[in-house]
């Protein structure tokens, strides 16, 4: 799976963004990125070249998400 392969290449700072934001939301996070990772093949618009595309989709929720429990 190259989404495994490539997790490395996924920078470091987003990583910790999204254990973060997965901790406020008592883990619904990694439930919904495994619900995604199963979905991967299903379709043209759910595959995905390697980790940082994968994770790149989610990026403006977790941020969207982290500014708002700053508050």
């Amino acid at each position: 799976m190259a989404i495994a392969k490539t997790i490395n290449d996924v920078d470091y700072i987003d990583l910790c963004n999204l254990a973060t934001f997965n901790e406020v939301m008592h883990g619904a996070l990694l439930d919904a990125i495994e619900v995604k990772l199963t979905c991967i093949g299903a379709g043209p618009t759910l595959d995905y070249a390697d980790a940082p595309a994968f994770f790149a989709q989610l990026q403006s929720v977790i941020d969207a998400g982290l500014k708002r429990t700053r508050h």
